[in-house]
């Protein structure tokens, strides 16, 4: 009976040990396998925050290029104004505006326009009061500007960020 129970022992003493490798070369083998979906996850997040860095880098670059535009477009707006008014102030160019004829001008036939005289009435502004209402057209031609500046970065971030939306794995 001893030689039985002596293999009997050696046999669950094999048994133990086959069990505690084969246990530990699993347990090996799962943690092998999160690491390695660890590394790809981290891949993954890598990848991702190289195409937003570079996407960022792009916009940014877009934006300051728009920004030199702008602040040429404004230059060139104040240039073309400078120019105006001094034309205005130095009588090249004069404005008149339409006015209604005085109440007490002379009459004429049936309402026709006697000779010599023009169709219609005007009056020539000074060239200060020119220059004032060439003033209101540079602060509208500033603020289009502005607006479409404005409009321009808006849809330059705004197809940035589709883009990155649409490239998500």
């Amino acid at each position: 009976m001893r030689p039985v129970l002596i293999a009997l022992v050696l046999v669950a003493g094999w048994s133990a040990v086959l069990y505690q490798v084969g246990h530990t070369q699993g347990a090996a083998q799962v943690e092998a396998e999160r690491a390695l979906d660890r590394t790809k996850a981290l891949n993954d997040l890598f990848d991702a925050n190289a195409r937003v860095r570079a996407a960022q880098m792009q916009l940014l670059d877009g934006l300051a290029s728009r920004d030199a535009l702008h602040q040429k477009d404004l230059k060139n707006a104040q240039t073309n104004h400078d120019e105006r008014v001094a034309a205005l102030r130095a009588g090249i160019v004069r404005v008149s505006i339409p006015v209604q004829a005085a109440a007490c001008a002379a009459g004429s036939a049936a309402g026709a326009t006697p000779a010599g005289e023009p169709a219609e009435t005007r009056a020539e502004l000074t060239p200060e009061a020119a220059a004032t209402l060439e003033g209101i057209v540079l602060d509208g031609d500033s603020a289009i500007l502005d607006l479409n500046l404005c409009i321009d970065r808006y849809d330059a971030v705004r197809g940035a960020s589709e883009l990155l939306s649409q490239a998500q794995p």
